[in-house]
């Protein structure tokens, strides 16, 4: 189960959007603060997976700056000063599963553990150390959220379900083209398997006659696995899939023991293609990821299915799309998506001094090749490209079935960038401007970090930056570094927006640079 709630950009503003009524604190001592610190790169030099990933992508050493990080510690003047220096310790770390666990999502999160550990099954027995981590940080949090001027919600307010007047028609919605030959199912998000069960179950009898089912998901950033678990696949399928592929941990002390997993032989791995070079029998051990999805009744779909997926599929919704990959259930169309979906939640470590609880994958999920599913991601069977989302909506439906006419209303959106091309892999690295061209006059900032995290994106010189007379072309002045992966977001509904004060369609710009 993947219990993902925020996107990664919305995960790094989680205390910054709660500071404006919080008062100045003293609670932590210097000692304290440091402590915490030094737990936090002891446990993580440990435990987690992916410090190859990020040298590999960045050339970035997380490990190294140890001293640079303790200095940003002794630093910080008050308790949010101690918050905010962890916070940025950790987005260096470039993974959208590694974050502080903000004060205002910790009810939330906290209940989802406990409804997971008390629900019918005996793979749902292992939630009870999720939950057992909460009780303990639960004072702790109380104090932040007096910190940060944050009501307590209610335990009725916890639960995945149960936010008051929730639509589920807000996050599944269904269209069907060509005289029902096609449906349209899109999903933003699966976050609420309960509550979206009655709806989606109605939008999928909807689509039993239908000749081809494109699920949609590039708004997708995960989650909870049982959502396509129990709540989609089962309708569709006639019969079981199963996917049972090694994936590896590190043999640190936590993650070692907290998965409650046999480990097998490294055998299982060794001959794999693609198996990083960092991944060796002294420090990853292997585990069998097991996942069986069985049919639910009798289906009366008989049609072909497609997965829609871009950058932003990431978590749960990566994790469906990999299990679609290894089993070819269905066919993935689109663009290569934000990776991070193979293996179990990530583990909630306690800063022993001030109780903030640290999220972190320790489970490094493989892709059939060996190689991380955090780094290479899942490529799609057909590759769908477009200016816009409604554009590549039609460009896929036109490739199924060229005689379905899609009407395409598109929104502001990005229509190129320079000088050079998106997806592009030797970018000259003293290239000093990006330009973004829109559909129509735009104005307005809204970028944002991707899904490998805010080590990925570039510096940015503010005042170089800026639009074109006409609104139609937006540039930022940044400053690159050779052999560096680089990703910049455009972010859909915040302060990018045209005239009539429409938002941007969201866009990834991925590329890297030369030596």
């Amino acid at each position: 189960m993947k219990t993902r709630w925020l996107k990664t950009t919305a995960l790094a503003v989680g205390f910054a959007a709660v500071c404006l009524t919080s008062v100045a604190r003293h609670r932590f001592t210097a000692e304290q603060k440091e402590q915490d610190f030094e737990y936090l790169c002891k446990t993580l030099k440990e435990n987690y997976p992916y410090f190859g990933v990020l040298q590999r992508q960045t050339g970035r050493d997380w490990l190294a700056n140890h001293d640079r990080y303790l200095q940003m510690i002794r630093e910080t003047t008050d308790d949010k000063s101690f918050v905010t220096a962890v916070q940025a310790i950790m987005h260096e770390i470039g993974c959208g599963h590694a974050y502080v666990i903000a004060p205002h999502m910790f009810d939330r999160m906290s209940g989802l553990y406990h409804q997971a550990a008390v629900t019918p099954g005996k793979e749902n027995k292992i939630y009870r150390r999720w939950a057992a981590v909460y009780d303990r940080a639960r004072p702790y949090y109380d104090y932040f959220k007096e910190l940060y001027g944050i009501e307590p919600a209610g335990e009725e307010q916890s639960a995945a379900n149960g936010d008051s007047g929730y639509d589920p028609s807000g996050n599944v919605s269904l269209a069907m083209l060509g005289d029902g030959k096609i449906g349209v199912l899109t999903i933003n998000s699966f976050g609420n398997p309960s509550a979206d069960s009655a709806w989606l179950m109605t939008c999928l009898d909807s689509v039993q006659g239908c000749e081809h089912l494109i699920i949609d998901l590039r708004k997708n950033s995960g989650g909870n696995d049982q959502y396509w678990t129990e709540n989609i696949m089962p309708r569709l399928i006639s019969r079981t899939y199963k996917w049972n592929g090694p994936s590896v941990v590190r043999r640190g002390s936590v993650s070692g023991t907290w998965y409650e997993k046999r480990f097998r032989s490294f055998k299982k791995v060794v001959s794999l293609p693609n198996l990083p070079a960092e991944v060796t029998s002294e420090d990853f051990a292997v585990i069998m990821d097991k996942r069986v999805v069985r049919p639910q009744g009798r289906s009366g779909f008989r049609g072909k299915v497609w997965l829609f997926v871009g950058p932003r599929v990431f978590s749960s919704s990566e994790s469906f799309t990999a299990f679609t990959k290894a089993t070819g259930w269905a066919t993935i169309a689109g663009t290569r998506t934000g990776g991070d979906g193979i293996g179990s939640d990530p583990i909630p470590m306690m800063l022993p001094g001030s109780g903030l609880l640290v999220n972190f994958p320790a489970w490094g999920g493989l892709n059939p090749d060996g190689s991380f599913n955090f780094e290479t991601r899942t490529t799609p069977d057909v590759a769908i490209t477009a200016a816009s989302n409604a554009e590549a909506l039609a460009n896929l439906v036109h490739y199924i079935d060229p005689t379905v006419e899609v009407p395409v209303t598109a929104g502001p959106h990005v229509v190129g960038v320079g000088p050079f091309e998106n997806g592009a892999q030797d970018v000259d690295p003293a290239v000093t401007e990006i330009r973004f061209r829109f559909s129509e006059p735009m104005h307005g900032f809204s970028f944002g970090y991707g899904p490998l995290g805010p080590e990925a994106f570039p510096e940015i010189v503010r005042a170089g930056s800026g639009y074109s007379e006409d609104g139609l072309e937006l540039t930022l002045a940044v400053k690159l570094k050779p052999e560096t992966e680089y990703q910049i977001q455009v972010l859909e509904g915040l302060k990018l927006r045209n005239k009539k004060g429409v938002s941007v369609e969201g866009y990834q710009l991925s590329f890297k640079t030369r030596k």
